[in-house]
């Protein structure tokens, strides 16, 4: 409408208005026609907002050459980016040269804009320069290192660890070094450089004899394994080979330089031995004829061989000059070194010694005088000791009588004479020390002689002969001396030793004994028993019916009497002997035997009734094995009833005696097992409420490791089975899906009660739902 007026919610009246708005906001203006009528409208204008941007990088600061992540994040979803490097992801590397500012662009889905820009410092590398003292070094010399770079740095660090601008280094062999410099920003730059290492040339001296005598010379050559080598020797010499003739024990040095201009130097000893001072030394350089002398060699060096001049190679030799000699020696050292000496033996002649009388034969126990002469000795010794030219001797047997007679020179002669003394007749008496019993006699036999005389004469028949009987009463020793054809004597001793004769005597513990006793015998004698031998009248036993033992036993096994007998025997072989006539009666032995009803019952009927079955008895006694029955257990009727107080395994003994009290018992077994029972509901609710919600059989006297349960529907199909009386029916098939529905179901128990008997149920059971 021409002429309308308007008012804006800011108070402008224009018909455009410019606004700003900071946040979402609506805009109204009324309208006012020129004759009053007013009309209004409203804008409602969305501000979206513009994007927050965060930068972040890696690094902000870093040396040329390394690269760092910067990542932008807007707090507006779906916002895009674009970089001032043209990339449009949110996160960029970059590798820059030197210092630069990164910018991005980041738009929200509405359009909305914003820029953000982040500075990345760069710092330069230093570049290092390594410059040696020299670009190679002989093996064990050393050379420095200097680093230079193109600007300042902080720090250094070599390949050895060392962290100085200036290192020296001694390589074995070639090698590279290298260093990293790092400036004060953390830029580093790094150098290298190869060292080479000649090889020492290998100086030695060779000799063909380093080991000489005093006086020798020695011939000695430098070589090296580096062509062109020069030498240079501790004598002032520079030829490869020098001639040397040391007083002593010296020592040469060489040192040989290379073309490289690398050295070894090398030592040779030329050792210098001293000549031996040999000698000959002896205990007493005169000797007697005949006898021999020992020369020993010795020397001022030690480990010396020495050759004697009667071609031995010895320490020592043994001669026996037949004259005076003059003997040679000549010794080398272990050095191959000599010298040589000599030493003259005088020999002396020997007395001559004669002994007499020569052929002399004596009888023992006779004396006879020998004499020693010579025109020279002057001094006499015996073998016998004695030092005087006539001695008495008395020997026991043929005996070597030796003189020694001795000169003013010390030199000896011997003589000997051999004085035969005739063996005394052997006279042996046999047999030798005889033993015999009381009234006995032994026949005596000396031999070994020509005559014979007997002492004492009791209790022989004769004292003359080389044959005698000796009947002595007691223990005697007799002599017999007897006399060969040349009058010697001799004489021997015998024994003869009169045993007594043992007594014997025998007692039992038992003399009226039962069928199957065993009797202890114990045998009895005065004397030193040597056997033991038992009769004990029983020749059914066998070989049981005798012993050789002092106390045995024997076990008779039939009715009747015995005779029982006993020799003894001396360990001098004298016997004695002993029968009793009657000494053992047997007598029969009852048989027990009963019999028994039931023999295996429970505890609903424990009463067994026993049956008497034995033969000869006067008294008998039960005992039923059931102490809890008190005085029950026991009882002395024929043909008693036992009542038995608990379940169990029972064995019950008869006790028989007869006339003479022999005994005899049996046993039986009984057997009372436990009463059992069992219980089976007819109805159970498997409803969760806690009473009746398990089907499962009850009882005791079960053995539980021998049950089965099944379960069938009213179709005959099985839908529960379990082998654990424990394990009860959930009303479930198998244990699996909802509980059946309310039925009646068939079962079938099958289990043993503890005595191993087996029973079976078949029953129905109703679930109640």
């Amino acid at each position: 409408v021409p002429g309308t007026t308007f008012l804006w919610s800011t108070s402008e009246t224009t018909p455009v208005i410019n606004v700003a708005p900071s946040s979402t906001t609506t805009y109204t203006v009324t309208g006012t026609t020129p004759d009053g009528c007013t009309g209004t409208a409203s804008i409602n204008i969305v501000v979206n907002p513009l994007p927050l941007v965060t930068l972040t990088a890696t690094d902000s600061i870093i040396c040329d050459g390394e690269s760092v992540t910067i990542t932008a994040d807007s707090d507006i979803p779906g916002s895009t980016y674009l970089w001032s490097t043209s990339s449009t992801a949110n996160q960029i590397m970059v590798t820059p040269s030197n210092t630069t500012t990164y910018f991005v662009t980041v738009t929200s889905p509405e359009g909305c804009t914003s820029v953000e820009d982040i500075t990345i410092t760069v710092h330069p590398n230093p570049v290092a320069n390594i410059i040696p003292s020299s670009s190679y070094v002989c093996y064990g010399s050393d050379a420095s290192l200097e680093v230079q770079t193109d600007i300042p740095v902080a720090g250094y660090l070599w390949s050895t660890a060392e962290t100085t601008p200036i290192i020296v280094v001694a390589p074995t062999t070639a090698t590279t070094y290298s260093v990293t410099t790092t400036t004060v920003n953390g830029c580093t730059g790094t150098a290298e450089i190869l060292i080479d290492v000649y090889d020492l040339p290998n100086v030695s001296i060779v000799s063909a004899n380093s080991d000489i005598c005093f006086g020798e010379s020695a011939q000695l050559t430098a070589q090296s394994d580096h062509p062109g080598t020069t030498f240079s020797w501790s004598t002032g010499d520079n030829t490869n080979t020098i001639t040397v003739t040391p007083p002593s024990t010296e020592t040469y040095y060489v040192t040989g330089t290379d073309q490289n201009g690398c050295q070894d130097t090398s030592e040779f000893l030329v050792t210098v031995h001293p000549l031996p001072d040999v000698n000959i030394s002896s205990t007493n350089p005169e000797v007697c004829q005949g006898y021999s002398i020992t020369l020993y060699g010795n020397s001022t060096n030690p480990n010396t061989n020495y050759e004697w001049s009667t071609g031995i190679t010895a320490d020592s030799i043994i001669v026996t000059p037949p004259a005076t000699t003059t003997y040679y020696i000549t010794g080398t050292d272990a050095n191959g070194c000599t010298a040589t000496n000599r030493l003259t033996v005088q020999v002396n002649p020997n007395p001559d010694v004669s002994v007499g009388p020569n052929g002399l034969t004596i009888c023992p126990g006779e004396s006879v005088d020998l004499t020693a002469t010579s025109p020279t000795a002057s001094i006499y010794n015996w073998n016998t000791g004695d030092n005087t030219p006539t001695i008495s001797v008395t020997p026991a047997f043929t005996s070597t009588y030796t003189v020694t007679g001795t000169d003013d020179n010390g030199c000896f002669g011997t003589a000997s004479v051999v004085v035969t003394v005739r063996n005394a007749p052997d006279v042996v008496v046999t047999p030798s020390d005889p033993v015999i019993c009381e009234g006995e006699s032994v026949t005596l036999i000396a031999t070994g002689a020509t005559l014979y005389d007997w002492s004492p004469a009791q209790g022989l028949n004769t004292t003359v002969g080389a044959v005698v009987i000796a009947s002595p009463a007691n223990t005697t020793t007799y002599i017999v001396s007897g006399v060969d054809l040349y009058g010697c004597e001799g004489a021997d001793t015998v024994k003869v030793e009169v045993s007594p004769t043992p007594s014997v005597d025998f007692v039992a513990d038992l003399n009226d004994i039962c069928m199957a006793n065993v009797v202890h015998f114990s045998g009895q004698s005065d004397g030193d028993i040597a056997t033991w031998h038992w009769d004990f009248g029983d020749p059914s036993s066998g070989s049981s019916n005798n012993s050789s033992l002092q106390n045995p036993i024997h076990t008779y096994f039939e009715t009747g009497t015995y005779t029982v007998g006993l020799e003894v025997v001396s360990k001098d072989g004298c016997a004695n002997n002993l029968y009793k006539p009657s000494f053992i009666v047997v007598h029969p032995n009852p048989i027990a035997s009963f019999s028994r009803t039931p023999d295996i019952t429970t505890m609903e009927n424990p009463t067994i009734q026993f049956y008497n079955q034995s033969l000869g008895v006067k008294s008998l006694l039960w005992n039923f094995d059931d102490p809890g029955s008190g005085l029950y257990n026991m009882s002395v009727s024929e043909n008693p009833t036992h009542t038995y107080s608990s379940e169990g395994e029972y064995w019950a003994t008869l006790h028989v005696e007869n006339e003479w009290g022999c005994l005899d018992s049996v046993s039986n077994r009984i057997i009372i097992n436990p009463k059992w029972d069992e219980f089976i509901p007819s109805a159970f609710s498997p409803n969760g409420d806690g009473n009746n919600d398990y089907f499962r059989p009850y009882g005791f006297n079960i053995d539980y490791s021998e049950y089965t349960m099944f379960i069938f529907d009213r179709w005959g199909k099985q839908i529960f089975e379990t082998h654990d009386i424990n394990d009860a029916w959930d009303g479930r098939v198998n244990r699996e899906g909802e509980i059946v529905q309310q039925d009646v179901y068939v079962y079938l128990v099958i289990l043993k009660d503890i005595t191993g008997l087996e029973h079976q149920f078949i029953g129905h059971v109703t679930l109640i739902k």
